[in-house]
């Protein structure tokens, strides 16, 4: 009797220790799917953050564009205004030189009315030089 108390001792240590082994394979097997799934997670992840990276980097070279046409506009905003400064300065020149023409053309005119009257004044004078002269020879 003492050899079979052994024996199922023995069988019940196996079955407890095939139960133990039965357990322990099951966690086993559900920490192997927990890494499993926490590699496709960590893999989820690090595909989002290659986006938001790749992402980042076309908004920052968005960004770069939209300085460079920003400052390109405003080079041309001033070249504009440098330029309306230029014609501004040359209107003013040309207005400046409109009124010395008109002055001139004022002064050329009175010159003009003047020389004018000398002209007829000394046509005068000459008829009356030559009439005397005529009458002068006539009355010899």
């Amino acid at each position: 009797k003492g050899f079979a108390v052994v024996a199922g001792e023995v069988k019940a240590l196996a079955n407890q220790t095939a139960k133990a082994t039965g357990e322990i394979g099951a966690q086993i097997q559900a920490i192997q799917n927990g890494a499993r799934q926490t590699v496709t997670e960590i893999q989820c992840f690090a595909q989002v953050v290659g986006e938001v990276a790749e992402l980042s980097r076309a908004v920052a070279e968005a960004m770069a564009q939209q300085d460079q046409a920003t400052h390109e506009i405003a080079q041309s905003v001033q070249q504009a205004a440098s330029g309306a400064d230029a014609v501004t300065g040359s209107l003013t020149a040309v207005s400046a030189s409109a009124v010395k023409t008109e002055t001139a053309a004022h002064d050329v005119l009175g010159s003009a009315d003047e020389l004018s009257r000398l002209s007829e004044a000394l046509q005068s004078a000459l008829d009356r030089f030559l009439n005397r002269l005529q009458s002068g020879h006539a009355a010899s």
